[in-house]
């Protein structure tokens, strides 16, 4: 048996766990603010949790593939080219 086939059946709940992660770290930078701590524990924590969010992010979609970047891409590009012209 090799690697890739003993960690198959844990790589996807790991890339899903890492979107999790990621998507509550972006989360948190909206709430942080409103929290009581003072302006320079504000800024630390806030670029702590992007830096967590990115890095789960990104090693999600290495888990998962290209085509799920695939079907990130193309979601994205599609409602960017579909807004109105102002």
């Amino acid at each position: 048996m090799t690697l890739k086939e003993r960690f198959a059946p844990f790589i996807k709940p790991l890339a899903y766990t890492l979107m999790a992660v990621s998507t509550i770290a972006w989360t948190m930078v909206f709430v942080i603010p409103f929290l009581d701590f003072s302006v320079a524990e504000i800024a630390g924590i806030i670029t702590l949790l992007i830096i967590i969010g990115e890095i789960a992010f990104y090693i999600a979609i290495l888990l998962l593939g290209k085509p799920l970047w695939e079907k990130i891409k193309h979601y994205w590009l599609h409602k960017i080219s579909n807004q109105p012209k102002d």
